[in-house]
């Protein structure tokens, strides 16, 4: 039996089908350890536990989309939330302090994200998984400028990094891109409400990123259900007919974590970002529930 599993953050789990949705429809078991808001750490996290827990092998397929370099991942035991999901901690104030932007640095942020990939390798090498890593954002060279040393310190960092990804193209440098009127959906949290560009990938972009970068482990005879889901997306989050009813239709049965050994599955509600989380297992041998 094929197994895929997916790792990311909210390009890999979001309100409509991603990339990792689309890709499952190819797999007799698929799961998505996807969380948005959470950075490079929580996905190497995910990935011990879950080669611990589902013993990898040569029938499993791991696709991992990395996240930005400057994401704080921790579980959150004070609340039901599991790892807590705050994003950049560039532009997050509610949570970050512009004293601790001043100390964010690019070679820090690149150097983070390269002890988190050469971890996952060393994980899934000693497995005889096939697996494919990728960059939801992509990583950019940065220009120290005159600082030769900073520049060529970091310019080591960001080779090293490409040399681990499948291929450097990320959402943003797709070759189809340019050919898109829109990039993502206008939403309002509620019917009827003002609706507002959501700033994540449409559908069919997903459907072109799974095309460049696993054309081998998909089937084009899946378009058609792909492109259904774009077409019949909800425009609004809340409420009956929501983009929270149209989630758990479909994708929040393929949607897991690991809270340390714990194997949560979650049910979405109708409120918007809420959901109810069930431990599936707390026994690492264990058989999950589908």
């Amino acid at each position: 039996m094929r197994r895929l599993f997916t790792f990311g953050c909210s390009h890999t789990n979001w309100f409509w089908h991603t990339w990792a949705d689309i890709l499952g429809l190819n797999f007799e078991q698929y799961f998505n350890f996807g969380k948005y808001g959470t950075g490079n750490f929580r996905i190497l996290n995910q990935i011990q536990r879950a080669n611990e827990y589902f013993e990898f092998n040569k029938n499993d397929y791991i696709a991992i989309c990395l996240s930005s370099d400057f994401r704080y991942d921790v579980i959150d035991s004070n609340s039901n939330v599991g790892w807590i999901q705050n994003g950049c901690m560039l532009n997050e104030r509610y949570y970050y302090t512009e004293n601790l932007e001043k100390q964010l640095d690019w070679i820090g942020g690149y150097e983070n994200t390269l002890t988190c990939i050469k971890s996952i390798k060393n994980i899934l090498n000693t497995t005889k998984a096939n697996v494919r890593m990728l960059s939801a954002f992509g990583f950019d060279r940065i220009d120290y400028k005159h600082k030769k040393n900073h520049q060529n310190v970091f310019d080591k960092i960001f080779l090293e990094i490409n040399k681990h990804l499948h291929s450097p193209i990320s959402f943003h440098t797709l070759p189809s891109i340019s050919t898109y009127d829109s990039l993502t959906y206008n939403v309002s949290e509620k019917k009827g409400k003002k609706k507002r560009e959501d700033g994540h990938f449409t559908i069919p972009i997903h459907l072109d990123f799974v095309k460049q970068h696993f054309s081998d482990w998909y089937d084009t005879k899946y378009d058609n259900k792909v492109m259904s889901w774009h077409k019949e997306l909800p425009s609004y989050i809340e409420g009956p007919g929501g983009m929270n009813e149209y989630k758990a239709k479909d994708i929040e049965k393929h949607v897991f974590e690991f809270n340390g050994s714990l194997l949560i599955g979650q049910k979405y509600l109708k409120e918007h970002n809420g959901c109810e989380r069930t431990i599936v297992t707390d026994n690492l041998k264990g058989n999950i529930l589908l």
